[in-house]
């Protein structure tokens, strides 16, 4: 899960239940700016209050971020010090917010080694879920970490 520091505030518990439950949790900054708007001190509190929320909460700092939009720069990418992970597969669930074409759009990009962008935000998207990876595991797929993938 790439985590808003925000909804970390707002939600407490659930970041550490996350990683309690096996899951990797990254930034995606503090309130989802476009980072490559930003000066080198804002794009530098976004990060670092994100990282402290995180780390409040669960005694684990992030180790790898996700900019909101995908837009990175050289300067971000420094700025941020940490990998930078993007995507492969894009659900559009911001667009289509419907759980069979969340689902479909899934199994269409499946690859190994896919990355799949998923909003925790958008009910359609947790109503995919159950449907998206029960498909996935009958077609052979295991889901591990981004440390696991790139590991």
């Amino acid at each position: 899960f790439f985590v808003l520091g925000s909804s970390v505030i707002q939600n407490p518990g659930l970041v550490k239940r996350e990683l309690e439950e096996g899951h990797q949790v990254g930034s995606h900054s503090w309130d989802h700016p476009q980072l490559t708007k930003q000066s080198t001190q804002e794009v530098y509190n976004q990060i670092l209050k994100t990282q402290k929320a995180v780390f409040d909460q669960t005694g684990y700092f992030p180790t790898t971020m996700r900019p909101p939009y995908g837009a990175v720069n050289k300067q971000v990418a420094e700025e941020i010090g940490l990998p930078i992970i993007q995507w492969s597969v894009d659900t559009e669930d911001w667009k289509y917010r419907n759980a069979g074409i969340v689902t479909k759009k899934v199994l269409a990009g499946a690859t190994d080694g896919a990355i799949v962008l998923m909003h925790d935000i958008h009910k359609t998207t947790a109503a995919s879920l159950d449907t998206t990876l029960t498909k996935l595991k009958n077609q052979g797929y295991e889901f591990v970490t981004i440390d696991e993938l790139y590991g």
